[in-house]
């Protein structure tokens, strides 16, 4: 018995499927498995950070401040060699 292989593809008509790829198996006699695929939902930037962003005050994330950041870039700056 040879290894299955999973492919996806386009339903044409009722009996037509179009592969998305070549798939090497010769003139065999083959089990198709149809299984219809979820579109993808395409999201807007905004609403991904929007996510992002209430996922961490879920959490209890506080933000660096601007001085906290300023004064880590400046202690990083006062360690380099000159």
């Amino acid at each position: 018995m040879s290894s299955a292989v999973v492919v996806t593809g386009t339903m044409k008509d009722d009996r037509t499927v179009a592969l998305d790829e070549v798939v090497d198996v010769g003139s065999a006699k083959v089990r198709v498995v149809i299984e219809p695929l979820q579109a993808r939902k395409t999201r807007s930037i905004h609403d991904v950070l929007s996510e992002i962003w209430a996922e961490q005050d879920a959490q209890g994330y506080v933000p660096r401040t601007r001085q906290e950041i300023d004064a880590e870039l400046e202690m990083e700056r006062a360690s380099w060699d000159r």
